[in-house]
């Protein structure tokens, strides 16, 4: 509950800084734009939370509260803020209107769509951010020297994880020598990706486990192709005159874990792969 306070109080001073600024100066003034970011931020946060509040509920068939704080205190600022975005402005106030009650497992529907309603809101922003540059960060030179080997990107890992890792990896290179790994290519994910659908990017990728289970890898940018490891992690490698090289190790939590890697670790896998390309 002291995390929850926080982050509501954390909101009401950014609100009162960018009310105090302009709420629609974020798109001309620089620091009206730190503190749209700060908000956005904050509030992605509390749907973070509930998604896995929701997950959980799911599994246990139990109500869940969502929290709502942070939405509060922020909804009116953000909702002047953003009244020329309702791609984004949309799908908030959707994530947020069953708050006021507890969200009852019972009809499942009911449940699944709240699950999906935040799913759906998380994206929008992250896929605001992005457009709107809000933040953005590119690998520094020493980030972009790539790992000689897969003992590298597992470094600091229980060494249990690092040995299960390893032999998963070996596996899947046994396939690919075996030409046994089916290959989705960067214009069939990015077909997917432009139905804006997260649920459909998740489905693409169960569908894919089921038919291939491990023997199988999407190509997330030109020659960064990505590696299903479970539900957390992803190896993203490149092929370097026929050897299949390891790029970045990639760790998802919350709703990430039902994509594909993020933008950052494509960047920086981009960045390597262009490093062993000379």
């Amino acid at each position: 509950m002291a995390e929850y306070a926080s982050g509501a109080s954390a909101v009401v001073e950014l609100v009162a800084k960018l009310v105090e600024i302009g709420v629609t100066e974020w798109r001309r003034r620089e620091d009206a734009r730190k503190h749209l970011f700060g908000i956005v931020r904050e509030i992605r946060e509390e749907l973070v939370q509930n998604w896995s509040a929701l997950k959980e509920g799911l599994l246990s068939e139990t109500a869940v509260t969502l929290a709502s704080g942070r939405w509060r205190a922020a909804a009116a600022a953000l909702q002047a803020a953003l009244a020329d975005e309702p791609l984004v402005r949309r799908p908030l106030e959707q994530a947020y209107r069953r708050a006021s009650n507890p969200v009852s497992p019972q009809p499942r529907k009911t449940m699944l769509w709240a699950f999906g309603d935040v799913q759906l809101a998380i994206a929008a922003v992250d896929e605001f951010v992005k457009r709107e540059r809000l933040v953005h960060w590119r690998p520094t030179d020493a980030e972009c020297q790539p790992p000689p080997r897969i003992e590298a990107l597992l470094a600091g890992l229980p060494l249990v994880l690092i040995t299960e890792v390893a032999e998963i990896w070996r596996r899947f290179l046994d396939a690919v020598a075996a030409n046994r790994v089916q290959r989705y290519s960067v214009e069939e994910v990015e077909a997917v990706r432009g139905q804006r659908n997260p649920l459909f990017e998740a489905k693409t990728r169960s569908d894919a486990r089921a038919r291939f289970g491990d023997n199988h890898c999407f190509e997330l940018a030109k020659g960064v192709w990505e590696f299903w490891i479970d539900a957390e992690s992803r190896i993203l490698f490149t092929t370097v005159a026929g050897e299949v090289r390891p790029l970045v190790l990639v760790r998802l939590s919350g709703p990430e874990e039902e994509g594909w890697s993020t933008e950052y670790e494509v960047e920086l896998a981009a960045c390597r792969r262009a490093r062993l390309n000379g």
